[in-house]
C-alpha cells in the first residue's frame, strides 16, 4: 500500500514537472567572473552601449531610479513586515526605510554593493505589496505601483529639474505586478516608461504575458532556469479569471517573442538554478554583469539568427577562474 502511494506521488510530480523540463537546443555564452561589475568598468566595451540607460550612468544625468519588487510571500515574518512597515498598503519606500536584517533590505544591499554605479544607493527603492497568490492582489498592487511611480517622478522633477529614468528589477510574481501596469497606460502615449525591466523567474501567465509588448516597456530582460519548478507550477487555471484554464492551466517560462524582450536561460557553476537562488547573493552579485553580457551578445548578428531558428539562448556563469572571460 505504501509502495502504491509512493508511485502515485511520483506520477503526480511527473505530470507537474515534466511539461517544464522538455529538452531544448541551446546556444551558450559562458561568463567566468572573479570581479565585481564596477571593477570591470574600464574593461567593458563602453562604445557598444547606445542606450539612454548606460549613458545616464556615465554622466549621472538624468538620474536613474531602481525599484526592487518581491514576489509571492509565503512566510509569516514577511506578512508582519507588510503590516507594520507598509501599513498593509502597497507602496514605494527608499531601501534605507527597511529595517536592517530584513530580506528586502539585504537584497537591496547586495545589488547596490555589487554595482554601485548601476544600482545607486540614493536612488534605490523597494516596492512592498501583500505578496498574496491571487490575480486580484497583483492587480491591486499594479495600480499602486503605477501611482507611486508617477508620484516619485514628480518629486524627482521638482528636486532635479528633469524626469528620471526608471529601472525595475523583479522576482517571481513581482514581474506580473509590473506587467499589470500596462492596462493602466495608453499604448500610444504612455504617461511614463520603464526604461529597463529585469524580471527574474517570472511565471508567464495568460493574463499578463502579452503586456510585455506594451510601449511603456522600452527594454526587457526575462531570466529563467529549467530547474525552477516554482516558476511553472503556479496553477493559474485554478484561481485565475474564469475560463483561463481552457488555454493554460500551469504557468510558462517564456514570453511571446519581441525585439525589445531578451529572454535568457541561466546556468551557474555548471548547473541550472532554483527559483529561490535567483534572489540569493550568489546570483544577484552577478546580475549587472549578466545584463551587460546579454547587451553585448544581442548586438551580434548571430543572436537573432538563433532566435529565428527556435534555439534558446543560455548564459552560463562561472564564478571561478583567474579573471572574467567570455567563451562564445
Amino acid at each position: 500500500m505504501k509502495q502504491s502511494a509512493v508511485h502515485y506521488v511520483l506520477l503526480g510530480a511527473m505530470i507537474v514537472v515534466l511539461p517544464g523540463c522538455h529538452f531544448e537546443h541551446n546556444v551558450i555564452r559562458r561568463v567566468c567572473i572573479t570581479k565585481k561589475y564596477d571593477s570591470l568598468a574600464t574593461e567593458l566595451d563602453v562604445d557598444a552601449y547606445d542606450s539612454d540607460i548606460f549613458s545616464a550612468h556615465v554622466g549621472q544625468e538624468p538620474r536613474t531610479i531602481t525599484i526592487w519588487i518581491h514576489g509571492t510571500q509565503f512566510y509569516a515574518h514577511d506578512q508582519i513586515l507588510f503590516h507594520e512597515l507598509f501599513k498593509e498598503q502597497a507602496c514605494l519606500k527608499h531601501f534605507t526605510a527597511i529595517p536592517q536584517g530584513c530580506d528586502l533590505r539585504e537584497t537591496a544591499h547586495v545589488l547596490i554593493t555589487s554595482a554601485p554605479s548601476i544600482f545607486a544607493a540614493e536612488d534605490f527603492y523597494i516596492f512592498g505589496w501583500s505578496g498574496s497568490l491571487s490575480f486580484s492582489a497583483r492587480q491591486e498592487a499594479s495600480k499602486n505601483l503605477y501611482s507611486e511611480i508617477q508620484k516619485l517622478q514628480k518629486e524627482y522633477v521638482l528636486a532635479y529639474g528633469q524626469l528620471p529614468l526608471i529601472r525595475i528589477v523583479s522576482h517571481s510574481h513581482g514581474g506580473n505586478v509590473v506587467l499589470g501596469m500596462a492596462k493602466l497606460n495608453s499604448a500610444d502615449q504612455p504617461s511614463f516608461c520603464v526604461d529597463q525591466l529585469i524580471m527574474l523567474a517570472c511565471p508567464v501567465q495568460e493574463h499578463t504575458k502579452h503586456n510585455i509588448k506594451h510601449a511603456m516597456f522600452k527594454q526587457t530582460y526575462s531570466l529563467y532556469s529549467r530547474l525552477d519548478i516554482m516558476q511553472i507550477i503556479d496553477p493559474q487555471g485554478l484561481y485565475g479569471p474564469e475560463g483561463i484554464w481552457r488555454t493554460a492551466f500551469l504557468s510558462e517560462r517564456r514570453f511571446p517573442s519581441d525585439k525589445r524582450v531578451h529572454q535568457m536561460k541561466i546556468r551557474m557553476n555548471k548547473r541550472a538554478i532554483t527559483h529561490h537562488e535567483f534572489i540569493l547573493p550568489t546570483f544577484l552579485e552577478q546580475l549587472a554583469i549578466v545584463i551587460n553580457e546579454i547587451d553585448i551578445w544581442q548586438r551580434q548578428k548571430s543572436f537573432d539568427a538563433y532566435k529565428i531558428r527556435g534555439i534558446r539562448h543560455l548564459i552560463s556563469i562561472e564564478t571561478k577562474g583567474r579573471r572574467p572571460r567570455i567563451i562564445a
